[in-house]
């Protein structure tokens, strides 16, 4: 837990105010993969002698890399002698990011109403790992977790001996997460591998679970790209398909009565809801930055699942959140760094989806890159580099 100070050549110190001694100082820093308790102080390498100086009186950013696109920003803390990093918070104020659920006897309940879950994780008890949403009152399997999108509550399975789970999501309320524009379990059939179309077009889908399914891991179906035909227990999502969102299942086991939980494309259009598109991952990394350029955090369209793929082979994911390490078919969904990281194993070169953009001025909040909460002690800041001027009294 320390920062990594480089001062930038050919700008070591600048002159600002000769009488009054005060100094320019451009310097670049690079964060750490555990952001400490209550800030960066001299003992943990922000210290004014690094610099020449006997005190430090501001930090300004000069800029800022794509990790961090903005979503993490500096503030000196002047009388505690201290930097802290701050959340760029105009959309990140709008989503819970790992809430822990206590769970008693296989049930416990969200602190909010959620709209739209976004990472799952049984993270304490008999079994733990990457959890996948299912309708609430379904037949629950291992490693699932039922919510009811109406109350909050979860139920998970029995056999798991599940104590805590941890979920990242959008509460309802925020922006057009508003229950008209939500639909909760419609009733699909689907077709024998030919597509069908849900009664609205999606923006985004949060399950699609196959009440006929042999067993509870085939109810609930993975998500999976455009490139191969859906397996069994896989289900392909065309978000756009003609201005419908069609449903392309497995012919040979799939083919059943389902619920499909999503929201409703239109009232997201002032989201930028997009038709989903396969993105590049880079050492195992997608930064969401790279893939949109609106400031805002991207929220994929597919609720904690991701349609990966290992060059061209399907590697159905479910997400877990920042603070969970991360394992096979379970990546790890960072909206405070804006991205999401798949276990090196897995090879993933590309994940396949849509998404929308929270910001500021669409939820009512503030501008975007307004600094509000601090970033959460614990928080991953590995490869944001960030380059500041520092103004400070030399020795």
């Amino acid at each position: 837990m320390a920062i990594t100070l480089k001062l930038v050549e050919g700008n070591k110190y600048q002159i600002l105010d000769k009488l009054a001694k005060n100094w320019v100082i451009f310097a670049r820093l690079n964060l750490d993969s555990s952001y400490p308790t209550n800030g960066y102080t001299s003992a943990l390498g922000f210290s004014p002698s690094i610099f020449g100086l006997k005190e430090i009186r501001g930090v300004s950013v000069v800029g800022i890399n794509g990790a961090a696109s903005g979503q993490v920003i500096p503030r000196y803390d002047y009388a505690a002698k201290k930097l802290l990093m701050l959340r760029a918070a105009d959309a990140l104020a709008n989503i819970i990011v790992e809430e822990t659920v206590t769970v008693a006897s296989n049930a416990g309940r969200l602190a909010n109403v959620p709209a739209y879950i976004l990472s799952c994780q049984i993270s304490a008890g008999g079994t733990t790992g990457a959890a996948k949403i299912v309708p609430v009152g379904s037949t629950v399997g291992s490693l699932q977790v039922a919510v009811n999108f109406l109350s909050g509550a979860i139920t998970t399975f029995s056999t798991d001996a599940a104590t805590a789970v941890k979920i990242t999501y959008i509460p309802l309320g925020v922006g057009p997460f508003v229950e008209a524009n939500r639909i909760v379990d419609e009733a699909v059939v689907l077709g024998n591998a030919a597509a069908v179309n849900l009664a609205n077009r999606a923006a985004l889908i949060q399950y699609v679970y196959n009440t006929s399914g042999a067993t509870a891991a085939l109810k609930s179906m993975d998500f999976v790209g455009v490139t191969n035909l859906p397996a069994s227990g896989q289900i392909y999502v065309d978000l756009n398909s003609s201005s419908n969102t069609a449903l392309l299942d497995n012919a040979a086991n799939n083919a059943g009565a389902a619920k499909v939980t999503y929201w409703k494309y239109t009232p997201f259009i002032q989201l930028g809801a997009t038709k989903q598109a396969s993105n590049n991952a880079t050492s195992s990394i997608i930064k969401y930055t790279s893939v949109n350029t609106v400031p805002g955090i991207l929220i994929p369209a597919f609720g904690t699942q991701h349609a990966a793929y290992a060059t061209n082979t399907d590697v159905p994911s479910n997400a877990m959140g920042p603070s969970a390490t991360v394992a096979a078919n379970s990546p790890l969904y960072d909206p405070v760094l804006n991205r999401i990281t798949f276990v090196s194993s897995d090879s993933i070169t590309r994940d396949e989806y849509g998404f929308v953009v929270l910001t500021g001025e669409v939820l009512g909040g503030v501008s975007p890159g307004t600094a509000q909460a601090e970033v959460p002690a614990g928080t991953n800041l590995s490869g944001v580099t960030i380059d500041v001027m520092i103004t400070g009294r030399p020795r």
